[in-house]
């Protein structure tokens, strides 16, 4: 009997053992215990307003079954004190902050930052007014700080700035663009004193790190790594910095790319077209340490066969982003709608269940399983047209108030092309295809091309945009465009869904209802950047791939075009 007590015990304790060992041990500076017991994650947690920041967080710190690695230092003081350049108030007491916060995208950047200032109840540290500044410091954006001192907008920088906020210009809606910080000065920060061991900078150049100058990125960018490499270690002035050249020129378009003019074969042309003096127009970078003029200058060229256009990717400047409502006319001029017939019935009937973007005048993009059979499109349907310049299904054209827009437009498609390495299964790979129209279509304000990122774009804590006809809550297609903001989430997507390719896809998704839903197949993620002359331009940083859960409910995959642009360059045709 004993023996067999005994038998039994060891496996039972081997059992709690294995269930013990599937959960990471905790930090030196914590300890494992039910959520209760820890009222620093319990507050933290209940504070976040989305259900899925929560459960990150959660299974971020689990040590054990319903127990969670909390901190030791934090269970006898539940709030932090203020420094001495703050002082401990509500957010609505503090424009500072409050302005701060308001200004970041996404609910949880916004908790993370309050959570480290918090001081009481719905109280925060916040600065006090005329903080000291350094004599060596100037009162700047903060996306120019960023730049002189080289830094990126990682949640730690952000963090170690709100103390030093100098203004606030809350007509800007974007972080970067609306606060202001103490920063050191260009003249006492840049240039940089050369080390001695380099070779010092010429006359007209000075010497920074490759981050703060936009000249020579884009001589680099024109090159090849080997040679890039060879043109860097010749300008070599410090440790982590190279001789910039003064001069300053414009960026080149979207679709254009910065290269040295003995490389620029359309250069002929552009001067045929728009006279001699258009090539001058056209410079955006001079390498001073050529002398062969071929080399020296840098022209904005269109790539050998590129098809795409100078121009992409602006829509009226007063459309900006929303949730999960009606977009306004011409505010995504370059959505397609597939149009498809059913070839069971005897009489013509149309419908759509796929979407695109327009990328130039012969050509749109959009989900390869919008096009192939099986997995997606019904084997009664065919793709026959496509539709530009839609908005409302039940009207044409589209009227607000008096105003009317131009009615929309049907081509018939003359081919498509499906990446050569899209799997035609659920997980759905290289999901991505290239439909070409008849005819080309002409640009009017109802119809525009779409910005095509040639490398892929980071999307961390920046707003993405969704539009599409597709089903809504109750499970029927929408007649007008709807449009909505979702932010990437990589995170969730490698761990909830097995068939997420970081590489060559973007994991993205909003609240409850800010998703994509079936028929949003082929569509857009958008992403609006802005070049130095702070003009906006919307990017195609995505197509709409697969969802996963309900409609509107979790996140969704989406293909990534930046990693897909050589295939989409290679397979355009005049």
């Amino acid at each position: 009997m004993n023996t067999v007590l005994s038998g039994f015990l060891i496996f039972f304790v081997g059992i709690i053992v294995g269930i013990t060992q599937r959960f990471p041990s905790c930090g030196v500076d914590e300890y494992c215990t039910n959520l209760n017991v820890c009222p620093p994650l319990k507050y933290f947690v209940e504070s976040l307003e989305d259900s899925y920041s929560k459960q990150i967080i959660l299974w971020d710190r689990q040590c054990g079954y319903n127990k969670y690695c909390c901190p030791k230092k934090a269970i006898s003081k539940r709030y932090s004190s203020c420094g001495v350049f703050e002082y401990c108030t509500t957010v609505n007491g503090c424009p500072t902050l409050k302005y701060f916060v308001e200004s970041l995208e996404d609910s949880y950047s916004k908790q993370i930052i309050l959570q480290d200032r918090k001081c009481g109840y719905d109280k925060y540290c916040c600065p006090k007014k005329g903080t000291q500044r350094a004599p060596n410091e100037s009162c700047i954006r903060l996306d120019q700080c960023l730049r002189l001192t080289g830094q990126t907008g990682t949640m730690d920088v952000l963090k170690s700035f709100i103390n030093r906020i100098c203004n606030m210009d809350i007509g800007q809606k974007y972080l970067l663009y609306r606060v202001y910080v103490s920063c050191q000065r260009q003249g006492n920060n840049i240039p940089i004193v050369p080390d001695p061991q380099y070779s010092p900078c010429k006359s007209d150049e000075m010497c920074q790190s490759i981050e703060s100058c936009d000249t020579l990125a884009r001589i680099l960018q024109a090159h090849k790594s080997k040679k890039a490499n060879k043109i860097r270690m010749e300008r070599r002035c410090g440790r982590n910095t190279y001789c910039c050249p003064k001069k300053v020129y414009p960026k080149c378009h979207p679709n254009e790319r910065c290269i040295p003019l003995n490389k620029c074969h359309e250069i002929n042309n552009i001067s045929k077209r728009h006279g001699p003096n258009s090539v001058g127009d056209r410079w955006c970078a001079i390498d001073t340490r050529k002398e062969d003029l071929g080399e020296r200058f840098y022209t904005c060229c269109p790539e050998p066969g590129n098809v795409l256009p100078s121009s992409c990717g602006q829509a009226p400047l007063e459309y900006r982003m929303g949730k999960g409502r009606e977009a306004k006319q011409n505010q995504y001029p370059w959505m397609a709608m597939l149009i498809y017939e059913n070839t069971t019935l005897p009489y013509p009937n149309s419908m759509t269940v796929c979407g695109g973007s327009l990328i130039n005048s012969r050509y749109v993009v959009t989900a390869a399983h919008c096009v192939v059979k099986i997995y997606s499109v019904r084997d009664d349907l065919v793709l026959k047209k496509v539709r530009l310049g839609e908005h409302d299904t039940n009207t044409n054209p589209d009227c607000n108030g008096e105003q009317c827009a131009a009615p929309f437009v049907e081509i018939d498609l003359e081919f498509f092309n499906v990446h050569n390495a899209y799997s035609n299964n659920p997980e759905l790979k290289n999901d991505i295809a290239l439909i070409r129209l008849k005819v080309p279509v002409r640009y009017t304000r109802e119809v525009q091309p779409i910005c095509l990122p040639k490398d892929p774009i980071p999307l961390y804590n920046k707003p993405l945009e969704i539009a599409g006809w597709g089903q809504m809550e109750n499970g029927q297609p929408s007649q007008v465009l709807l449009h909505s903001t979702v932010f990437e989430n990589r995170y969730y997507c490698q761990k909830v869904i097995s068939i997420f390719r970081d590489d060559t896809q973007i994991c993205a998704g909003g609240h409850s209802g800010e998703n994509t839903c079936q028929g949003d197949s082929g569509g857009p993620l958008m992403v609006t950047l802005h070049n130095r002359g702070n003009e906006e331009f919307v990017y195609l940083a995505g197509i709409v791939s697969y969802g996963y859960g309900p409609c509107g409910g979790d996140a969704g995959g989406f293909t990534k075009t930046g990693a897909f642009f050589k295939w989409i360059a290679a397979n355009l045709k005049p």
